[in-house]
């Protein structure tokens, strides 16, 4: 074996041990898989905002796939429901209300978003999915470790992870040749019933902001019952 072959080789080992300890780290930061499994439904509210008009949110997420999503302004509401298998948009305006539901391309989008864990949570039962060791990227006031993350019929991303306890700061979702699509920062991480969660979310997409979430109260496995995540009437 040549020198720049043995060079190689050692980097690849490193970067695979470097890599399965972030991997470890994170589910470590979540208590482990046991207690992370535990985490089976989330409850949370706050504020978001777009083009300078805040909406009141409310999230409630049951594991394995199930979500139920309502921002309001005044008498406007609107609802995503999933229930795991269709989606439903329901809009209301005062008395006023509508019932569509969500097929292909806004089907598969809140199909993902109700995903209850990332795909950095027990990698390892995810064989079809391809995550590697990118480099390390300033990220505010961190060094991250950049983990690029390939799913099957899904948008390239890359994780930015904090350099200690493998939180995610980042996410970009990039498309299929390469450009940035959507770029997701996570900040003030606090634990709630010894979970982390990040309690305010911002999205940039062409280089400006276009929403910025900030949560005012998670409830963890607060008992949610299945008529959440039903189609919701008219």
């Amino acid at each position: 074996m040549t020198c720049f072959a043995c060079l190689a080789a050692a980097q690849y080992a490193g970067d695979t041990f470097t890599l399965q300890r972030l991997l470890e780290r994170y589910t470590k930061s979540y208590g482990g898989v046991r207690d992370a499994n535990q985490l089976a439904s989330i409850s949370i509210e706050g504020v978001q905002i777009q083009n300078g008009v805040a909406y009141d949110f409310d999230l409630r997420k049951k594991r394995p796939g199930m979500m139920h999503y309502q921002l309001k302004k005044g008498a406007t509401t609107l609802t995503t429901v999933y229930n795991g298998r269709q989606a439903w948009l329901q809009v209301r305006k005062g008395s006023e209300g509508s019932v569509e539901e969500l097929s292909d391309a806004s089907l598969e989008t809140v199909e993902k978003e109700a995903r209850f864990d990332s795909p950095l949570y027990r990698h390892q039962e995810q064989p079809d999915n391809k995550i590697t060791l990118e480099g390390r990227e300033q990220v505010g006031l961190f060094q991250a470790f950049v983990l690029r993350v390939e799913e099957p019929g899904a948008l390239t991303s890359r994780y930015y992870l904090h350099p200690e306890n493998s939180l995610v700061l980042r996410i970009d979702r990039l498309d299929e040749n390469g450009g940035l699509v959507l770029q997701t920062l996570y900040r003030d991480y606090k634990d709630v019933d010894g979970y982390p969660f990040a309690h305010v979310v911002e999205n940039r997409s062409g280089g400006e902001t276009i929403s910025v979430t900030r949560v005012h109260s998670i409830l963890v496995n607060p008992g949610l019952l299945s008529f959440y995540f039903e189609k919701p009437g008219k």
